[in-house]
C-alpha cells in the first residue's frame, strides 16, 4: 500500500483496516497464548487498535507498525494478567495465580524481544542460502516462484519424485536451522 504510514497518520480508515487485516491473526495468537481466552484476546486486541489509532503519529515507518502493535498488546496483556492476579487473590485460587504470575514474568522479561518480520526473513534467506544446489533452486522455484513440481521437473530435466524429495529435504533442513523462529514463521 503506497504511503501507508502517511495515510495512517492522516487518519485514513481504509489504511487502518489494512493494518488490522494484516496483523489481526498474529496479535490474536500472541494474546491468546497469554490470556487463554478468545473473548479476552479480542477485547485486548480492540484496545490495542484504539491505542494505536490514538497514538498513530509516533509511527514513522511501516516496519515499525508490527512491533508497535505487539508492544501495545503486550502491555494490555500485562495489565489484564495483573488484574486477574488480584481477583484470584481474593477468590483464593492459588494454582491459577501462579500461572498468571508466570505469564507476567514472561511478558516483562526484557531479554525477550519481539521478533520482527524483517528478522525472520533474514534468518530464512540465510538458511536457504545454505541449501546445496540444486535443492536451493528447487525450493526457491517451489515456494517463492510458486511453480508446480511438474514445471520444476520439466525445467530441470528431473523426475517429479526427485523434485518432491529435494523439497522435503529442504523443508526438513530449514526447520532444523530455524527452530528458534518456527512458531513465528507460520504467522508471516
Amino acid at each position: 500500500m503506497k504511503d501507508l504510514v502517511s495515510k495512517i497518520i492522516s487518519g485514513d480508515e481504509e489504511a487502518f483496516e489494512y493494518i488490522k487485516n494484516k496483523w489481526n491473526l498474529r496479535l490474536k495468537i500472541f494474546a491468546r497464548s497469554y490470556v487463554r481466552s478468545d473473548d479476552v484476546s479480542e477485547d485486548l486486541i480492540q484496545d490495542t487498535y484504539i491505542k494505536f489509532w490514538e497514538s498513530r503519529a509516533v509511527v514513522n515507518n511501516e516496519k515499525m507498525i508490527g512491533p508497535y502493535l505487539f508492544t501495545i498488546l503486550k502491555n494490555k496483556c500485562l495489565d489484564y494478567l495483573k488484574h486477574k492476579i488480584i481477583e484470584q487473590k481474593y477468590n483464593n485460587v492459588t494454582s491459577e495465580r501462579y500461572y498468571l504470575k508466570a505469564n507476567i514474568y514472561a511478558l516483562e522479561d526484557r531479554s525477550i524481544n519481539i521478533i520482527t518480520e524483517e528478522q525472520i526473513k533474514k534468518a530464512l534467506l540465510k538458511a536457504i542460502d545454505k541449501l546445496p544446489q540444486p535443492r536451493k533452486d528447487i525450493f526457491i522455484m517451489s515456494r517463492f516462484k510458486e511453480m508446480k513440481n511438474a514445471e520444476i521437473a520439466n525445467r530441470m530435466s528431473l523426475s517429479v519424485k526427485t523434485i518432491e524429495y529435494h523439497i522435503t529435504k529442504a523443508i526438513s533442513f530449514l526447520r532444523s536451522k530455524l527452530e528458534d523462529y518456527y512458531n513465528y514463521i507460520i504467522f508471516f
